[in-house]
């Protein structure tokens, strides 16, 4: 049998507590090597109703911030996620002694913030990127199952 081309998460259902959240997280893991094991978090997250792109992909790098020192190592760049326009961003900290390096898809798409999070050893990431590029080129994000499920 082969491996799926695609991680969905479509299967699951929970009855949402009443003034509970929906912070969808979806998780891949790779080979450890290193000291660390790469991986890729996606999240999803409602935002206020004025929030835009730029606000969320700030924030975003802001609460990062908050926790633990971040260097961003490169220019944000434009590219669009699932048809919609992200920000792109390269981020670096260390933890537990691990020097760690993030490429990051942000995009807002009907009101919510998907983050599309590739955490990969600092000194793999040369290695990794391409391959990290191409799955983030290859997200796809069902927006109005997305807004369904956060619903009911």
């Amino acid at each position: 049998m082969s491996e799926p081309t695609h991680l969905t998460a479509g299967t699951i259902s929970l009855p949402r507590l009443a003034g509970w959240e929906d912070r969808t997280v979806l998780t891949m893991v790779g080979p450890s090597a290193d000291g660390a094991q790469p991986n890729v978090v996606v999240t999803r997250e409602q935002l206020c109703g004025s929030m835009g792109l730029g606000g969320f992909s700030s924030g975003w790098v802001q609460k990062l911030a908050d926790q633990i020192p971040v260097t961003e190592t490169r220019p944000v760049e434009h590219i669009h996620v699932s048809g919609a326009p992200a920000h792109l961003r390269v981020v670096e900290w260390e933890a537990a002694g691990l020097r760690l390096r993030q490429l990051v898809a942000l995009t807002t798409i009907d009101g919510s913030g998907y983050a599309v999070v590739c955490t990969v050893p600092s000194s793999r990431f040369d290695a990794l990127e391409a391959d990290l590029r191409a799955m983030i080129e290859g997200v796809q994000i069902v927006a109005d199952l997305a807004t369904d499920a956060s619903t009911s």
